[in-house]
C-alpha cells in the first residue's frame, strides 16, 4: 500500500541522514582499534589489527534512490477510474458488430444499384 512505501520512503531518509554520523563513528572506532593494536604492548595483534583495517559500513543508504516518485505515481493512480475505461472498452467491443453493419450497409446498396 502507499501507507507502506511512505513508512519505507521515511525509513530511507532517516538513513541516509544518519550514514555520515555512522561513517564518521565508525572511522574513529577503527583508528582506535588500529593504535591499540599497534602499541608495543600487544602481542599477536596482527590478525585483529587487520580485522580493523578492513572494518566499514556495509551499506550505503546514499545510493539508494528515494520513493518519492513512485509514491506520486501511486496516488496518481488511484484517480485513474479503471472500471469506466474498462466498460468504455467493452462497449466499443460490443459496438463493432452494428458499426461495420452500418458503414458496409452504403457501399453495399451502391454496387448492387450499379448492377
Amino acid at each position: 500500500s502507499i501507507y507502506q512505501i511512505e513508512i519505507l520512503n521515511e525509513s530511507l531518509w532517516a538513513l541516509q541522514q544518519r550514514q555520515e554520523v555512522l561513517d564518521s563513528v565508525l572511522a574513529e572506532r577503527r583508528q582506535k582499534i588500529i593504535d591499540i593494536t599497534d602499541s608495543s604492548n600487544c602481542v599477536s595483534c596482527g590478525a585483529i589489527r587487520a580485522g580493523a583495517e578492513n572494518l566499514v559500513l556495509g551499506a550505503n543508504y546514499i545510493k539508494l534512490p528515494s520513493l518519492d516518485t513512485v509514491i506520486n505515481n501511486l496516488e496518481d493512480a488511484r484517480g485513474i477510474n479503471l472500471t469506466g475505461i474498462f466498460q468504455q472498452g467493452i462497449q466499443y467491443l460490443d459496438d463493432i458488430p452494428a458499426l461495420v453493419e452500418t458503414q458496409s450497409a452504403t457501399p453495399i446498396a451502391s454496387k448492387c444499384q450499379h448492377s
